[in-house]
């Protein structure tokens, strides 16, 4: 990332986001919200660099708008997938608490 897009991001999309996230993103399990600003600013950040390096206009509000989004969704720096149980985006999506292995077996059949 350029020092100027450095600059404006410090200036643009940092106070968004440190204001925004930890309004209108839910923590999901142990999350904690100043992490979530954290992932924030590392996939925002890397959105800008992306768009830097293939030459294209880097509009900082949509990056923020769209940073938002993922993290409401449930996607993260580290992984996106549905469909690893300790994801955010699994937990969304309904599927259930997570239970210890040690917990007694229950059967449901009659």
């Amino acid at each position: 990332m350029s020092p100027q897009l450095q600059e404006e991001f410090a200036r643009e999309a940092l106070p968004v986001l440190t204001a925004a996230v930890p309004r209108t993103v839910c923590a999901i399990g142990s999350e904690d919200p100043q992490e979530l600003v954290q992932e924030a600013l590392a996939m925002a950040c890397q959105a800008a660099d992306a768009l830097e390096k293939k030459g294209q206009p880097v509009p900082l509000r949509s990056v923020c708008y769209y940073t938002l989004q993922r993290l409401k969704t449930g996607r993260r720096n580290t992984s996106s997938g549905r469909t690893d149980v300790l994801s955010p985006a699994f937990q969304l999506d309904g599927n259930g608490p997570l239970l210890s292995l040690g917990s007694p077996v229950t059967s449901s059949k009659a």
